[in-house]
């Protein structure tokens, strides 16, 4: 893989990390801490199931667009972290519009980072590596 194809799929990765990093900066690390495991599991478990990249693209993206805290991580002081999806947000508040234009963009960035490791990934899921 030539290294500007390299940098290009690297920098799409970072720029998937860009909401989280701004969540830990404003100082809620869960959204980071929670990104860095699944980011990266979705991107190399799509490179692999290469015939199934879209689902994780597709999932990828909503993961992104739909951040763990506050739609669906919350934390209590009795019982600590905890999963519910959207507690507390009537439908009338839930930014659905936001959702779909950073869901666009995560898709994007992950077409992108599939084009640049299609050759060797095909190979890669077809077990020729």
């Amino acid at each position: 893989m030539r290294l500007g194809r390299l940098v290009l799929a690297i920098g799409c990765l970072l720029l998937l990390f860009f909401t989280p990093i701004l969540s830990a900066v404003a100082g809620n690390t869960v959204n980071l801490a929670i990104s860095i495991v699944v980011i990266p599991a979705l991107v190399a478990i799509g490179i692999y199931f290469w015939q199934a990249r879209w689902l994780f693209a597709l999932v990828l993206a909503v993961f992104v667009a739909v951040p763990p805290y506050p739609y669906w991580v919350f934390e209590n002081a009795d019982s600590g972290w905890y999963f519910h999806f959207f507690q507390g947000f009537p439908e009338n508040a839930i930014p659905f519009g936001r959702f779909a234009t950073v869901a666009a963009i995560a898709l994007i960035l992950a077409a992108s980072i599939f084009s640049v490791v299609g050759e060797k990934a095909q190979k890669l899921s077809a077990g020729k590596i």
